[in-house]
């Protein structure tokens, strides 16, 4: 008897995720054709990119509750997550260091958390449970405990966009140009690697899962989510990002000279497992508040992807883990 070869089965695409995918692409291309050229230059046009996102995901985390707060609860919140972003140029005035700030990355060389604003925070949001019958404790933790995650992830987009401008030898610049533009190709291909390992993660996990999945992870927090979505961006994610990184280490050009460097591939290695893990935690966790408030989006910002944290969900977790990762591996201190 001949066995029957087995066949692998491709799932039946519908005319309305045929529909969704091309709103996704259409919203994609148009992003990164706005967001691209400040990261590019960097300096403080990323800043400024980044201070008017990390304001709407603030007001996004307050509307995600689907309740009729105050607007003052809006207003602090988001003062309150911007001044999370904002601490390290804080805290370089307040130490009368105003004049290390002609270039944006002088202020980002370490992930800041402040203590004092950490307790005035946690002091204003419960003082707003006592005073707000509709304001509930659970609230007031989901929105702190968001509000400090999304303030360390926007830190870590610009510590590791900026970190190579801070380890790059200057004393060949002829001069110092505000634009900052004589290592931006160089200090770009940093942030590209997390950047590329999120992106393949959500990608590969997406298409994957719409073709092949039939195992679901959790249907309780993410109904779509199979194994085989998430096997696929794994395995894509660290395969791209370590192929990446190392193709630039062969070519003389380390996305990180004297530590992400073809002498140091286990380091790359690592991190390119490390990444496709933490990008899928954050997309859990972020799905897990949508959850719960019984909500599909975040916002409506971005036709097929929702608001800025429903794009953020991934990067915000990758980009914290790879930037402790570059810290240890650096010595940089933590405040």
């Amino acid at each position: 008897m001949k066995k029957e070869k087995t066949q692998i089965e491709v799932n039946e695409i519908s005319e309305s995720t045929k529909k969704s995918m091309k709103t996704r692409i259409i919203t994609a291309i148009i992003a990164l054709a706005v967001v691209s050229p400040f990261v590019f230059v960097g300096d403080w046009f990323l800043f400024g990119l980044i201070f008017i996102a990390s304001g709407i995901a603030f007001w996004e985390i307050v509307h995600s509750t689907k309740k009729d707060f105050h607007p003052l609860l809006y207003v602090v919140t988001i003062l309150i997550g911007l001044a999370y972003v904002c601490f390290p140029i804080l805290l370089k005035i307040s130490q009368g260091n105003a004049q290390d700030l002609v270039h944006a990355f002088m202020a980002f060389d370490k992930l800041y958390i402040s203590i004092s604003l950490t307790f005035v925070g946690i002091a204003i949001f419960f003082l707003g449970v006592i005073l707000h019958s509709k304001f509930t404790v659970r609230d007031a933790c989901y929105i702190f405990v968001f509000v400090l995650l999304v303030s360390l992830g926007f830190q870590s987009i610009l510590y590791i966009r900026y970190i190579p401008s801070l380890l790059v030898d200057r004393s060949d610049v002829m001069f110092d140009s505000y634009f900052n533009l004589f290592d931006n190709l160089e200090s770009l291909s940093l942030f590209a690697y997390p950047l590329i390992g999120t992106f393949a993660t959500d990608i590969g996990a997406y298409f994957i899962g719409v073709f092949f999945g039939k195992h679901k992870i959790n249907e309780r927090i993410s109904p779509k989510k199979t194994y085989e979505g998430f096997i696929g961006g794994l395995v894509i994610s660290s395969l791209l990002s370590f192929g990446f990184a190392m193709l630039l280490a062969v070519l003389k050009h380390p996305i990180l000279p004297g530590y992400l460097d073809l002498e140091h591939w286990y380091y790359i290695l690592i991190l390119s497992l490390i990444i496709p893990w933490m990008a899928t935690l954050g997309d859990f966790t972020f799905s897990a508040a949508k959850r719960h408030y019984d909500i599909k989006d975040f916002s409506n910002i971005l036709p097929g992807h929702g608001g800025v944290l429903d794009r953020l969900d991934s990067i915000v977790f990758a980009f914290i883990a790879a930037a402790i990762f570059i810290s240890i591996i650096t010595g940089a201190t933590f405040i």
